[in-house]
């Protein structure tokens, strides 16, 4: 099973299908020119392994939103920075509402907790009340917005 984003090379390869990949965050205009431009003003950057602490970076966050840079992770994509938040935080229990990124529920498990559904309807509409009724112990409650 694909977990992470849609396999569209698969679909064209073995169904001649193409199709627009609405599963993962990819800009469909396409790269900006801005970001090209800045790639190439760097790009003697790439000779050098970045810095691990990422200080320059957490701080250029922090500033930003008036926070302490301990008090901003940073990460090579969501996915590590959700596995890395599951394992950090001390949750026991958590509820991830479905049918959502399939990393979530991953994270949680690789994390050794206790994970528990609440599904949405199937218009994906979510009823806040039965939410509410729905959530017993959990320590942790999971919900995005695609």
């Amino acid at each position: 099973m694909d977990l992470h984003g849609g396999n569209i090379y698969k679909l064209k390869r073995d169904n001649g299908i193409e199709v627009l990949d609405y599963s993962s965050n990819i800009n469909p205009l396409g790269v900006p020119s801005s970001f090209k431009k800045a790639v190439i003003e760097n790009f003697e950057t790439l000779e050098k392994y970045p810095d691990i602490d990422y200080v320059e970076l957490r701080t250029a966050i922090g500033d930003y939103n008036n926070c302490h840079i301990d008090n901003v992770v940073v990460g090579n994509g969501a996915t590590e920075v959700l596995f890395l938040y599951m394992k950090a935080v001390k949750a026991k229990k958590v509820l991830i509402i479905a049918p959502t990124f399939a990393e979530y529920e991953r994270a949680a498990r690789a994390a050794g907790r206790d994970v528990k559904f609440f599904p949405l309807s199937k218009d994906f509409s979510l009823n806040e009340n039965m939410l509410l009724d729905f959530i017993t112990d959990e320590d942790v409650v999971v919900m995005c917005n695609p």
